[in-house]
C-alpha cells in the first residue's frame, strides 16, 4: 500500500513538473497588413444614355483581382456619385457572388437585375456594359459572365444574350477619366 501511495505521489509530482516547463520561444505574431487603398474605375451611363464615363472610387481591395472586382461591382451597384451620370442597373440589384476562372469573372446578381429592369435595348446595353467595363477595368480580367441567381441569362432587355462571357466595349466610353 505504501508503494502504491509513493508511486502515485511520484506520478503527480512528475506531471506537475512537466507542466511547469517553459516552451521554446515562439516568434511574435505579426499583425495582418492593412488593406491598401485601390482606385477602381466604375462606369456609369451619362444622363442622356448615349455613352459611359468612369467615376474613380477608392476601395480597400488590395491586390487580388477577385477582391478588386467585387469592390468595384459593389460601388457600381451603389449608384453614381457625380452629376451627369445615371443609374441603369435596377437599384435593388445585389451582388450574390463574384468568382474567377482563368481571366473570366463570373458575376452573380440577384433577380432584381432582370425582374426590375426597365428600358429598351439601349438601356440594356448600358446596364450590361457598365458592369462588364467596370469588371474588366481590373487587371487580370478579360471577360465577364453575368448570371442571375446562379443561372445564365439567355436574354436581357429584349436584345442581349448573357449566356456567354462578354468583353469590354470601349466604344461606349466617352469622356473617359480613368480605366484602360
Amino acid at each position: 500500500m505504501k508503494t502504491r501511495g509513493r508511486t502515485l505521489i511520484l506520478l503527480m509530482v512528475t506531471a506537475l513538473l512537466a507542466g511547469c516547463r517553459t516552451s521554446p520561444k515562439s516568434e511574435p505574431v505579426k499583425p495582418a497588413p492593412e488593406p491598401q487603398p485601390k482606385v477602381a474605375s466604375v462606369y456609369f451611363a451619362n444622363t442622356g444614355l448615349s455613352y459611359m464615363e468612369a467615376e474613380a472610387r477608392d476601395t480597400l481591395a488590395g491586390g487580388d483581382p477577385t477582391v478588386q472586382a467585387t469592390a468595384a461591382v459593389k460601388e457600381l451597384l451603389a449608384g453614381p456619385q457625380e452629376d451627369g451620370h445615371a443609374r441603369v442597373i435596377p437599384k435593388d440589384t445585389k451582388l450574390l457572388g463574384l468568382s474567377m476562372k482563368d481571366k473570366t469573372a463570373t458575376v452573380d446578381l440577384s433577380s432584381a437585375f432582370t425582374e426590375k429592369f426597365q428600358g429598351g435595348s439601349n438601356v440594356a446595353s448600358m446596364a450590361v456594359y457598365s458592369l462588364v467595363n467596370t469588371v474588366t477595368a481590373v487587371d487580370g480580367i478579360e471577360q465577364v459572365l453575368i448570371t442571375v441567381e446562379g443561372k445564365p441569362v439567355p436574354e436581357f432587355g429584349g436584345a442581349l444574350s448573357l449566356a456567354e462571357p462578354l468583353r469590354a466595349d470601349r466604344g461606349l466610353i466617352g469622356g473617359e477619366k480613368l480605366g484602360k
